[in-house]
């Protein structure tokens, strides 16, 4: 058995609790293990930094909900298969509303490069200047998050999940 002592580890000896089941102890971490297959450099948001930047750009007025997808793709092109989360978009007409065919699917969710068109041409009155600013403001945020782990733990891989001030809703996402 090959014993260490306290030098060895980042953190010291410690007993090990649900939050931390994932840490390595006893050896040496070296080199950069906040970069991943050559990404940026992120730290990985905690559940309360993800839920209080999707409540930041919920409490817009004018939007009603957010979403997003987010899986594990089925193939990359020889590069792993890293499970992620995809591009926010956000809903300015209540869920109910079904003539609102806004969007890539028609279903009123407006991801951020299209809303930024639909305000040049005029056609997202919802907003006034100021609230678009900040919604502006809030969805970089919430994309500027690294919350995969906070996303993928709490929502499952392969889903599409809607959010409101009430709550989250998730449903399977089928995707190629």
């Amino acid at each position: 058995m090959i014993e260490f002592d306290e030098t060895d580890t980042a953190d010291g000896p410690s007993e090990q609790g649900p939050a931390d089941e994932f840490v390595i102890r006893g050896r040496k971490i070296s080199g950069d293990p906040e970069t991943v297959s050559g990404r940026e450099k992120r730290t990985p948001a905690t559940a309360a930094e993800f839920t209080e930047a999707t409540d930041a750009v919920l409490s817009v007025p004018g939007v009603h909900a957010v979403r997003w997808r987010q899986y594990t793709p089925y193939f990359n092109d020889g590069e792993p298969c890293e499970f992620s989360v995809n591009e926010l978009e956000v809903r300015f007409s209540p869920l109910d509303n079904e003539e609102d065919e806004r969007g890539d699917y028609e279903d009123g969710f407006v991801d951020s490069y299209s809303f930024n068109y639909l305000r040049k041409d005029g056609e997202l009155t919802e907003l006034s200047d100021e609230h678009f600013a900040a919604l502006t403001k809030a969805t970089t945020e919430w994309q500027r998050l690294y919350a995969d782990e906070v996303c993928r733990r709490n929502f499952g891989d392969h889903s599409t999940v809607t959010a409101t001030l009430e709550g989250f809703d998730v449903e399977f996402y089928d995707h190629e």
